[in-house]
């Protein structure tokens, strides 16, 4: 499939200006639409059509509707199958009695646009000292990553969503699966249970 869908995309035809763009990520063991949820490769008929359609350099019907007038669509494909997917990992947060699936946002804290109290600077990260990489999602879809110790706080990891641009308009930060926003800007990351974690920014 992954084969067949290269040699479409390399028939000589140009991507469309203006149109719509999905991201599929093609892994061992099924694949990926943009940020929706994993979809297995075995056992399931539409998940098939949805592959032969790509390796046949068509629209997969359920993509149809985001195709421009003119039909043009631009599908980009991610090669990741000498991986396995594997589902993010469950981030279970301390105290206050907060479950993540029965947290609101209103939960959160606010950061940018004036709350969260005064910014936090950037902090120096201690080599000598346990320390973590967690990856950030910004609101306007750019990806970084944030490499912290375990000792910093939520208000520090914030600093770098506000170094990117972020503050201007208030937010809160989510995490865990389903995510849920981040209460404490002074918890640390390891009390947080954000080691390793993937932080998405949300506009409020």
């Amino acid at each position: 499939m992954f084969a067949a869908a290269q040699r479409n995309a390399a028939s000589g035809v140009a991507p469309a200006e203006g149109a719509a763009k999905t991201v599929v990520t093609v892994y061992a063991n099924g694949f990926t639409v943009g940020d929706g949820p994993f979809r297995p490769s075995d056992g399931d008929a539409a998940n098939a059509a949805f592959l032969r359609d790509v390796s046949r350099g068509l629209i997969p019907r359920e993509l149809e509707e985001q195709a421009s007038g003119d039909g043009a669509f631009n599908l980009e494909l991610v090669d990741k199958r000498g991986d396995q997917y594997e589902p993010p990992a469950y981030v279970a947060f301390s105290g206050g009695g907060q479950t993540l699936a029965a947290a609101g946002e209103s939960a959160g804290a606010e950061f940018g646009g004036g709350g969260g109290g005064a910014p936090i600077e950037k902090p120096v990260v201690d080599d000598a000292a346990p320390k973590t990489t967690l990856q950030i999602r910004l609101a306007n879809g750019k990806r970084i990553r944030a490499t912290l110790n375990l000792s910093h706080t939520v208000g520090h990891l914030d600093a770098y969503v506000r170094e990117e641009g972020g503050a201007g308009q208030a937010y809160v930060l989510l995490a865990g699966f389903p995510p849920a926003p981040l209460a404490d800007p002074n918890a640390t990351l390891e009390a947080a249970g954000l080691k390793g974690a993937s932080v998405t920014q949300k506009l409020k």
